[in-house]
């Protein structure tokens, strides 16, 4: 009898556990408390609103950078040349800071920058981003606490409207001229 209650014992400590187990590891689906306390299923609810981007002059810091977006505007406000290759359509600039405040040398790369429409199309770094002054090639080496002055271009659609500008993963709302 003795080994029977052991047995008993420890199986139900197990069911006991594996209940538990169980229980936490059970996702709970779109449930949602609302304001009376009580729980709701309702997955046609509106998702909370994304934060507003951030705009010229604002400063953000994420993922070990802090950027400012210090002008935007057309391709001719800051390039004294003509760009090469000729624009398919229309060049845009940002002109931006990225502070690294990583405690290692990092870099940014072009992949690092797009430029979204309010429709959703998304355009990236122009080639004029390596030639045009305080451009970069490829990628920027930023040391650990210091500041980099940098400009980007964009050859987007003359049409575009509502743009969105994401600088190493920040996104800043950009006038469109």
């Amino acid at each position: 009898m003795g080994q029977v209650l052991k047995f008993g014992c420890l199986g139900i400590v197990g069911l006991v556990i594996l209940g538990i187990v169980i229980a936490v590891a059970t996702p709970k689906g779109s449930q949602t408390a609302n304001s009376g306390g009580t729980q709701t299923n309702n997955p046609g609810a509106a998702k909370p609103a994304a934060p507003p981007a951030a705009t010229i002059g604002d400063t953000v810091a994420k993922g070990g950078w802090e950027v400012t977006i210090t002008n935007f505007g057309p391709y001719e406000d800051f390039g004294a040349r003509p760009a090469s290759p000729p624009p398919q359509g229309k060049l845009v600039v940002a002109e931006f800071t990225a502070k690294n405040l990583q405690q290692r040398i990092s870099n940014f790369t072009t992949n690092d920058f797009t430029l979204q429409t309010g429709d959703g199309r998304k355009f990236t770094p122009a080639g004029p981003t390596a030639s045009i002054d305080k451009g970069f090639v490829i990628s920027q080496t930023v040391q650990p606490g210091l500041t980099t002055n940098n400009r980007v271009v964009f050859d987007i659609d003359p049409a575009a409207t509502d743009l969105t500008l994401t600088a190493l993963g920040i996104p800043f709302h950009v006038p469109v001229e």
